[in-house]
């Protein structure tokens, strides 16, 4: 099969069909090097759609346009791929173009497509794509505002919009007058944490900051003095709350206990629970045999522990240097009966022969 074609040369094609799906046909097609269309040395009004609308058709091939860039035209004329491995993993040759795996797989719209000549450009290559930081263009990230660095993770700290970040609201003080913005974050001291170092996480109130009117309050019928709502109750209940303190306090040779509730800026108590005073249980004194008792009880347990630590202690010693010159002396008997086994006697001299 021959056909009359364009004005410039072109590889004969090769191919086959099948009949009915089991018979294979071939077909060789060679294409000559005659025009026969009609040649013209006057451009058209208007430039072609097929020659992206920088030149005109001649015979086929799209014809430049001087005004035009010639590399747009060199590029519609070029063969881009042979076979499907020209263009790479990601794409499929058809009629010497590349078509990317976006068209087979539809995801056109996606950050993850590839495309460009022969498949090989991807914004998979921009790890910061999806966090809205740059744009990929063909394995080279172009960064948006706020942004620097090779593939754009850097953070430009000058950027207005970025300190900004550092203000819980507009017009107050960066991290809320606690810590450091570096960059748009805040670096909390060790006592706040939040994005703004909004949130208390140690106290700063002690128990020893109401030691004076605590001293009123224990005296006080109404339990008033420390213009703070007190509470009593007969058990405190143990908290593992950081803006609950157990306190104590010795008045008047009594231990008293009670608890403070702190509020959430960790500066003021909100609220006080005393402890009911037990004079045999928290007073000392040379009236109260129950608080004597008990204190004799608590040294003699502690005495007898004590001793009992002790007496182990040295028994447990005495039996390891036993066992130490025990063990001492067996060694040296197995080396002593070695050197009498492997000892080699000398052979006697003659005296009339040495003479």
């Amino acid at each position: 099969m021959r056909h009359s074609t364009t004005s410039y040369a072109v590889d004969p094609i090769s191919s086959y069909v099948k009949i009915n799906g089991i018979f294979k046909v071939g077909i060789n097609v060679e294409f000559s090097s005659e025009c026969s269309c009609t040649k013209t040395d006057t451009k058209p009004d208007n430039p072609d759609r097929d020659c992206n609308n920088r030149g005109y058709k001649v015979c086929g091939k799209c014809v430049n346009v001087p005004e035009w860039n010639n590399q747009t035209l060199d590029v519609i004329n070029s063969v881009e791929c042979n076979n499907d491995q020209d263009c790479g993993d990601y794409g499929k040759c058809i009629c010497g173009k590349c078509q990317c795996q976006n068209v087979f797989m539809n995801i056109t719209k996606s950050p993850e497509r590839f495309y460009g000549r022969g498949c090989t450009c991807t914004d998979l290559i921009c790890p910061f794509t999806k966090k809205g930081q740059c744009m990929c263009e063909c394995g080279k990230c172009k960064c948006n505002t706020g942004f620097k660095g090779i593939d754009c993770s850097e953070i430009e700290c000058d950027y207005l919009h970025i300190m900004k970040k550092c203000k819980e609201t507009e017009g107050a003080p960066d991290c809320s007058g606690r810590g450091d913005c570096v960059c748009g974050t805040c670096t909390c001291p060790y006592n706040y944490t939040g994005t703004h170092c909004e949130t208390l996480t140690v106290p700063t109130v002690r128990c020893s900051d109401i030691k004076e009117c605590m001293v009123k309050v224990f005296e006080s019928n109404e339990h008033a003095g420390c213009n703070i709502t007190v509470t009593l109750v007969q058990k405190l209940v143990e908290s593992t709350s950081f803006f609950v303190h157990t306190c104590q306090m010795v008045h008047h040779k009594c231990v008293r206990s009670f608890m403070i509730e702190i509020n959430q800026n960790g500066k003021n108590i909100d609220h006080i629970r005393l402890k009911s005073l037990d004079s045999r249980r928290d007073c000392a004194n040379d009236q109260n045999p129950y608080f004597r008792k008990r204190l004799l009880y608590f040294c003699g347990i502690t005495t007898a522990g004590a001793l009992a630590f002790y007496s182990i202690t040295i028994l447990l010693h005495i039996i390891y240097i036993k066992w130490f010159n025990d063990n001492q002396r067996r060694v040296r008997g197995m080396v002593i009966k070695d050197t009498e086994r492997y000892e080699i006697t000398a052979e006697p001299v003659d005296e009339t022969l040495s003479s």
